[in-house]
C-alpha cells in the first residue's frame, strides 16, 4: 500500500525531506531503469514511483509509472497503471 502525504490545513504541500538511503535507493532505482533491461527497469520504474509517491512527489511518482506502464511489460504495467491511479 502506497502512504501519502497530505500537508495539514494552512501548510504548504511540499513533499517531505527524503532521508539519505532513500535517495541512495532512488539512484539505484535510476540505474536500472537506464539499463533498459526488459524487466528489471520496469520493475525499477514502478519502484520509484511508489518511493517518489510516499514522499509525496506526484510528479516523479507519475512519470516513475508512466515509464512502467509504457515498457508494456506484462506484470508491471498493469500494477503501475493501478499506482497511478492511487495518486
Amino acid at each position: 500500500m502506497v502512504r501519502f502525504f497530505s500537508p495539514g490545513k494552512g501548510q504548504a504541500a511540499a513533499p517531505p525531506p527524503v532521508p539519505e538511503g532513500q535517495r541512495d535507493a532512488a539512484a539505484a532505482l535510476q540505474l536500472a531503469i537506464d539499463s533498459g533491461h526488459a524487466a528489471a527497469a520496469p520493475t525499477a520504474a514502478l519502484n520509484l514511483g511508489v518511493l517518489r509517491a510516499g514522499h509525496g512527489d506526484t510528479a516523479g511518482a507519475t512519470a516513475a509509472f508512466q515509464l512502467a506502464i509504457d515498457s508494456g511489460h506484462a506484470d508491471i504495467a498493469p500494477l503501475a497503471r493501478e499506482q497511478l491511479g492511487h495518486l
